[in-house]
């Protein structure tokens, strides 16, 4: 009896599995990398961070600012450039608000009491005129290229720098008033803390030009309040508590 040879009815099976462990294999690799390449970057980031921060007048609230910064941009590292951008649009957005905050303040004062209209007043007129600094400053820095300009930078510094004089002095107006003082302390010290964070990275981005003396000589203090003279400048500089246009806010640092 003739025998047929016995074939399956259906082809064998091609074999998907070599290529298919290669290909998750060589997908596994490239995540490792980038996600090693990442934390390289980050890692980098962190150690340059810590060196602008170490200038400022508190490194650990710069490092928590920046740090703060660094996890809300995600995977991808913020340049400096692109740090001290958003450091500044939230600068001009706390300021906006805590003006807001002392316009309340002031309508809530009693008029009859001199001393704490005038301290509340002031302190609105510092935030507005910071809100402005802010804004230029902001404007000043939308292009990298224009921080090459000395003339950008340097005023930039200037503004920064004028911004943490009103700050601190729209605090030092309301210190005899304690129910005031302590609405607007923690708004304002916020604003202190960002602003003399971008003041340290600017300086590690571009040092200032000008010296102390510079700036004792230059009449054209237009970025404070018409009330703040050239002597009370002088006596904070030389008091060794503000280098308004250096780019050093303390004499110990930022």
């Amino acid at each position: 009896m003739a025998t047929l040879d016995q074939q399956p009815l259906l082809g064998r099976p091609r074999r998907s599995g070599p290529p298919l462990c290669k290909a998750l294999f060589l997908t596994l690799c490239v995540v490792s990398l980038v996600s090693l390449a990442a934390l390289v970057a980050v890692h980098l980031a962190s150690a340059n961070h810590f060196t602008v921060c170490a200038v400022a007048k508190n490194p650990t609230s710069c490092l928590a600012l920046i740090s703060r910064e660094v996890v809300r941009s995600g995977v991808v590292p913020l340049t400096q450039i692109e740090l001290l951008r958003t450091l500044l649009k939230r600068s001009v957005s706390g300021v906006a608000a805590a003006a807001e905050v002392a316009h309340r303040v002031r309508n809530l004062v009693d008029p009859v009491v001199l001393k704490q209209q005038s301290g509340v007043s002031d302190c609105v007129q510092l935030l507005d005129l910071s809100r402005d600094l802010l804004e230029d400053s902001a404007l000043a820095l939308r292009s990298s290229s224009r921080l090459g300009k000395r003339s950008h930078s340097d005023d930039v510094h200037t503004w920064i720098s004028a911004v943490l004089t009103n700050y601190d002095t729209c605090l030092e107006g309301l210190q005899g008033t304690t129910a005031n003082y302590n609405v607007m302390k923690t708004p304002v010290e916020d604003l202190m803390a960002l602003a003399s964070t971008s003041l340290a990275i600017l300086t590690s981005l571009s040092p200032p030009a000008h010296s102390v003396e510079d700036f004792l000589k230059r009449d054209d203090h237009q970025y404070y309040p018409s009330w703040v003279t050239s002597n009370d400048l002088k006596s904070l500089i030389q008091g060794g508590e503000w280098l308004p246009s250096t780019g050093v806010t303390y004499t110990e640092g930022l």
